[in-house]
Order: C-alpha cells, then sequence, then structure tokens
C-alpha cells in the first residue's frame, strides 16, 4: 500500500487503484459480538479484526478522482496551494471499506474465508463482463 492509501492491483491488463473498487469489497453489514452478517448467504460467521488494507488503518485517504491517475511534482511546483491543501488532508475522504473505522472483519475458520474468496472473484467476474458490455456500446 503506497502513500495516502495508493494501492495499485492489476487486473485483467489494467492498472486499478483499490480505493476505486472499496465499496464494492465490502462483504458484511455489521458485526455483533465477534460475528459478522454475510450479505451473500444471510449467514453469520465468526471474525476476527485486521487493519484495512484500504486505508492502511487510518480511516480516510485521499479522494481517488483527485489522485488516482498519479501526481506530478510539476502540479505541486505550479500550485503551491495545491500542495498546502493536498498535504493537509482537504482531499481526504472516509474509507469506503472499513467507514472510517480503520479495520475490517476477516473469517477466522478457513472454509468461510474459502467461500467468500469464491464469491468474491465470482463478482469481479462479473463486473469485468458488465465493464467490457460498456465498452462495446451495449
Amino acid at each position: 500500500m503506497g502513500r495516502h492509501g495508493l494501492a495499485m492491483t492489476f487486473d485483467r491488463g489494467c492498472l486499478l487503484d483499490i480505493r476505486d473498487r472499496a465499496s464494492d469489497m465490502r462483504w458484511w453489514s455489521s458485526e455483533p459480538d465477534g460475528f459478522a452478517v454475510v450479505d451473500f448467504e444471510g449467514k453469520l460467521v465468526q471474525i476476527r479484526y485486521v487493519v484495512c488494507n484500504v486505508c492502511d488503518g487510518r480511516g480516510y485517504y485521499v479522494n481517488p478522482s483527485i489522485d488516482s491517475n498519479g501526481i506530478d511534482p510539476e502540479e505541486f511546483d505550479r500550485d503551491p496551494g495545491f500542495r498546502e491543501d493536498y498535504f493537509s488532508g482537504m482531499f481526504d475522504v472516509r474509507c469506503e471499506l472499513c467507514w472510517g473505522s480503520r479495520v475490517i472483519p476477516v473469517p477466522l475458520y478457513p472454509d468461510d474465508l474459502k467461500r467468500l474468496s469464491e464469491w468474491q472473484e465470482a463478482g469481479s467476474d462479473s463486473r469485468a463482463i458488465q465493464e467490457a458490455e460498456q465498452r462495446m456500446g451495449a
């Protein structure tokens, strides 16, 4: 994970900013007493908490619309006010994965983790098909 929550992944030949997919990665709807309600199956799954991998445990990151394509140092040189605003947190937004809590639940048991991984992979495949159809004008 890079500075200001900038994490890049290589997916299907495209470089993507993980912040753009954070809300799609959220699989739980609540965490009552060490359990999480799994949206795709509607059952309780025992969990543990880990530091959010999207915001690096800060609860926020720079709005991807500001820097997801990278920022050239010359942009800061041309506009010192932008540099000051950028590093002061003016463009920060709440993390869309942890919703500012700085941690995310992870299934405790391997079987639950495997089902979650399969569900996330199916969702990723579905999004890729939808994006390809949109690019072709469908």
